[in-house]
């Protein structure tokens, strides 16, 4: 009986693994009765899981935003451990650049605005504005 329930535990386990390495991120070892080291082991499963589900949720959480030249969802960091932790601050400083490129780029093309409308536009350019993408 014993070796029964080792024999069913890991196999739920393995079952599991399969899961998550197929993008199934909700799968989780449920009702973990083993104790010692097989629970240890199934326990420390579902950690690497929930961990690396958090990170991909909010990587996308974050990218998707960016996407639409949206820059204020950063990944949270709490949590987010070694490599997860390296990958969340490498993601977040590019974040920050991309808003700062992106908020210089509105800026110019205001400025650009004002000096079209100022200087008379397309209008008094003749033929060069259409070669430049204006007219």
């Amino acid at each position: 009986m014993f070796f029964r329930t080792k024999r069913v535990s890991l196999r739920k386990a393995a079952e599991v693994c399969r899961a998550v390495a197929n993008g199934d991120f909700e799968a989780r070892i449920l009702n973990i009765d083993e104790i010692g080291d097989l629970g240890e082991l199934i326990h420390a499963i579902n950690l690497l899981i929930d961990r690396t589900d958090a990170y991909l949720r909010e990587s996308k959480a974050c990218l998707d935003y960016v996407g639409q030249n949206k820059h204020f969802r950063l990944i949270s960091e709490k949590g987010m451990v070694g490599a997860f932790g390296a990958a969340t601050r490498s993601i977040n400083a590019a974040t920050d650049k991309i808003r700062d490129r992106h908020e210089t780029f509105r800026d110019l093309a205001t400025r650009l605005q004002g000096a079209i409308a100022r200087d008379g536009g397309p209008a008094r350019w003749g033929d060069r504005g259409t070669e430049v993408g204006f007219g």
